[in-house]
């Protein structure tokens, strides 16, 4: 092809000279401002631990991977049956025993929209899941109170993947809120305005 009667040559703007490329797409991660804190009941199933939201950039992505970690103190020891939700809707399977300190990647294979924000919810019950990860010395009690919990995203370098670019999108890591364990005592009295009754038969 010629240009102005000369052989037509590409612009290319890269400094690498590489070709045309495009811009890849990127997701905001983010603890979602309705993301728990303060207090926990011990022994609760089920608990919203923590909330965070997924905001795709410049093209549609999709999340195969989120990496979530759970970090209880004072002492480190598990919770059981860790869930993760996107858009409300459980993904991947459940964590039998919640591992202190250690990283568990739950299969999402879900896709946001670019401008599009997915939320994503971890649940867990507070209860003591033994240590290790393996149910080791598992109970049916409830975790300690006064003992706090932190769930954090993970960062990933390959756990998503733009839909027009085709290539791995970074997810950062985000630290949710710290949640403190509390029990409730229920005491038992005499309402002494009530006599006292006998019965025979």
């Amino acid at each position: 092809p010629l240009k102005d009667s000369a052989a037509f040559t590409l612009v290319d703007a890269d400094a690498s000279a590489d070709g045309t490329n495009i811009n890849n797409g990127n997701i905001t991660v983010s603890v979602a401002t309705d993301s728990p804190t303060g207090n926990v009941a011990s022994a609760a199933t089920n608990v919203s631990l923590a909330k965070f939201t997924y905001k795709a950039n410049g093209e549609d992505i999709k999340v195969t991977y989120v990496n979530v970690s759970m970090n209880k103190e004072a002492t480190d020891s598990d919770l059981k049956n860790g869930k993760l939700y996107w858009n409300g809707s459980q993904v991947g399977s459940t964590d039998a025993y919640v591992e202190d300190q250690a990283t568990v990647v739950y299969t999402a294979n879900q896709v946001i929209k670019a401008g599009e924000t997915a939320n994503i919810e971890y649940r867990a019950d507070l209860i003591h899941g033994g240590t290790g990860g393996a149910g080791s010395g598992a109970t049916s009690a409830g975790i300690p109170a006064d003992q706090t919990v932190v769930v954090s995203l993970v960062a990933g370098t390959t756990d998503a993947t733009g839909q027009s670019s085709l290539a791995n999108v970074s997810t950062a890591a985000a630290i949710g809120k710290t949640l403190t364990a509390k029990t409730g005592l229920l005491s038992v009295a005499k309402n002494v305005s009530m006599a006292n009754y006998t019965t025979s038969i």
